[in-house]
């Protein structure tokens, strides 16, 4: 049986807080670049503005045939992640440079780290009576100088 290598920063958060993991379509995570990336054996997540404190790690966990990436966070952060709460950005670095003069598209890439960005709230909507109640009234919202 394989042994598990884990990187140490995420082992000294995995003794400070308890450590859950969720599996993700790499097609969901990755998007356009699904087909250039290549297989990644443990890299660090972020939370964006904390660049410098590593909050997880994901790999492929389940083999390179399972098409997922298995995140490994925080207890809460897995549970927002996994309700959407979150969308993903990529450091990577690209093929050498004969390959990259030759298709700039088409080359793969192999991610360096991945980046968890909160989706930003929105307002809440305006019930249709509360409209409607407003344009039956007349009321007019009113600026002074």
């Amino acid at each position: 049986m394989e042994s598990e290598t884990i990187d140490p920063a995420v082992a000294v958060l995995n003794r400070q807080t308890e450590i859950k993991t969720l599996s993700v379509s790499r097609r969901h995570v990755l998007g356009q670049l699904y087909g250039r990336c290549e297989h990644l054996e443990a890299i660090p997540v972020y939370l964006e503005g904390d660049e410098e404190n590593v909050i997880g790690q994901v790999d492929e966990g389940l083999g390179i045939y399972a098409d997922a990436f298995v995140f490994h966070l925080e207890d809460q952060l897995c549970k927002r992640l996994a309700a959407g709460q979150y969308t993903y950005s990529f450091d990577y670095s690209e093929g050498n440079g004969d390959q990259m003069a030759a298709n700039m598209s088409r080359h793969p890439i192999k991610l360096d780290r991945i980046i968890l960005i909160p989706r930003k709230g929105y307002d809440k909507p305006v019930p249709r009576s509360a409209k409607n109640s407003d344009a039956k009234t007349g009321a007019v919202d009113v600026v002074s100088e």
